[in-house]
């Protein structure tokens, strides 16, 4: 239940030092950075975002600072929220998913589930006034747009991209998919790369969409018969909006897949499947038939089967989890960890049927990562939080997924919560296969015997645990969602 509390409004840490247990490798030196959220409002992704950062040196040394991104005077700030209602209500919404600018240095910007980013600077994790102004591509706040949480990096043309939602004014009528990259100059600022329309059989359906897959040449835009509730018309006057996320996939629907160029923005494959629904992808990549001359493009992604997605999102009810009640979190027990591979050809007017994925990995995972300097490349391990029985209150177990094996490795210990873990490479740019587990995982985890938090340090070969960054006895970190890593020398 502690993790799910709430922090003080004026909470603020910097450079706090932590207790070192264990031999740190030397090459842990850098930044590790996770949101986390401080206090909820009603709902789990409604809430202020509280910045933590882990500064390590040399893997001897590691430094605590923590402060919200947004102070109360973001409530007055915004004009009004998903589904405009007054501020009092539920205007707070977390902001989840963050990267680095390519700068490497001095810039993080941070997404919540809104058309707008926010820049945060990395050293004093000051954020600027939130900016409610429309950019390249029209963010005019929460009216008529939605962004997923996750952007992707491309490591080869070293670009960042992101995909939006976009509604037709005054009805929120589906009107398609905006691809975006990021602005180097202006991290507020958009440049369209292109528009993809809505699928003729979800026309009328404001979809849920969490993330995207990105290759080399493609991005993957998987559409799951699953209804955004902040962008639904029929849902603006609900003071609970989460309560619209609302499952269709038992009325016939299917889930779809569309492949789409990054030359062209256009369309060169359809795919439906079975119906599921899903938060998070991991890696994507392509494999080129000699024989056939033809690219599949391989697709990685934590999946629910049965709606139970919705379930999850829906119990993710703040008051009901600080009481304990795990609920949401046991919906998650049906998922896998799947793989998808999907043809590059037919474009829109061949739909390809494909019931089910080529591969199922472990059950009950969530936030799955991997050596990022392999993105868009092909690899062999994903590691994911996990529950480790039914009765968890909350993941308590890291995994380490083999796919060419079909293997799997655990950490666990009761009592122990985690949140997504992080890869930091040992041998950081390397895309040498024997290179690819040489590193660690790291992740904030809260022992919840002593009420305390730590940075749990694992070797990712193994899985095996190297040692722990301590907090001070009853200092903690509420849980959250997402992190990144910046090796202090690039």
């Amino acid at each position: 239940a502690l993790g799910w509390a709430n922090k003080p409004w004026d909470y603020e840490l910097m450079d706090f030092p932590m207790r070192v247990e264990g031999d740190m490798p030397s090459f842990l030196d850098g930044t590790f950075w996770r949101h986390s959220c401080g206090r909820e409002i009603g709902h789990w992704f409604q809430g202020l975002p509280l910045l933590n950062s882990f500064q390590v040196s040399g893997g001897k040394q590691a430094l605590y600072s923590a402060k919200f991104t947004h102070n109360a005077e973001y409530c007055g700030l915004r004009p009004h929220n998903y589904h405009g209602v007054g501020c009092k209500t539920t205007s707070y919404v977390a902001s989840v998913g963050f990267h680095m600018l390519p700068d490497h240095d001095k810039t993080l910007i941070e997404l919540s589930d809104s058309p707008c980013i926010n820049s945060v600077n990395s050293s004093t994790l000051a954020a600027p006034k939130m900016k409610w102004e429309k950019d390249e591509v029209g963010c005019d706040g929460y009216s008529t747009e939605a962004a997923p949480t996750h952007l992707q990096h491309d490591p080869v043309a070293d670009v960042i991209i992101g995909l939006k939602q976009l509604t037709k004014k005054p009805h929120r009528k589906p009107a398609g998919y905006e691809f975006y990259q990021i602005s180097e100059s202006q991290p507020q600022s958009r440049i369209k790369l292109g528009v993809v329309p809505p699928y003729p059989k979800f026309k009328d359906h404001n979809l849920y969409v969490h993330s995207f897959g990105l290759t080399q040449h493609y991005v993957i835009l998987g559409e799951s018969p699953w209804l955004n509730g902040m962008l639904d018309q029929h849902c603006l006057n609900i003071l609970d909006p989460f309560m619209c996320y609302n499952w269709f996939g038992d009325q016939g629907y299917p889930n779809v897949f569309r492949v789409i160029s990054r030359k062209t923005w256009t369309v060169v494959s359809t795919i439906e499947t079975d119906p599921w629904c899903y938060f998070h992808t991991a890696n994507a990549f392509e494999m080129y038939n000699k024989a056939t001359k033809e690219t599949t493009v391989v697709l990685d992604m934590v999946a629910f089967p049965d709606g139970n997605c919705a379930k999850q999102l829906k119990g993710l009810v703040a008051h009901k989890l600080i009481e304990g009640n795990t609920e949401a979190l046991q919906a998650q027990m049906t998922d896998h960890l799947m793989r998808w591979e999907l043809p590059t050809t037919g474009g829109v007017s061949h739909v390809h049927r494909i019931p089910s994925p080529a591969y199922l990995g472990p059950k009950g995972v969530e936030m799955p990562v991997f050596n990022f300097d392999f993105r868009t490349r092909p690899y062999t391990y994903t590691y994911a939080a996990q529950l480790h029985t039914k009765k968890s209150a909350q993941w308590d177990q890291i995994v380490k997924y083999d796919w060419k094996r079909n293997e799997s490795r655990q950490w666990h210990e009761e009592y122990t919560y985690i949140m997504e873990p992080m890869f930091v490479a040992a041998h950081s740019g390397s895309t040498k296969p024997e290179h690819e587990d040489d590193g660690v995982i790291l992740s904030s985890a809260l022992q919840s015997t002593t009420n305390t938090s730590f940075v749990l340090v694992l070797n990712a070969t193994t899985m095996g645990e190297i040692g722990r960054y301590w907090l001070p006895s009853g200092v903690w970190v509420p849980f959250g969602f997402h992190g990144i890593w910046k090796p202090t020398k690039n």
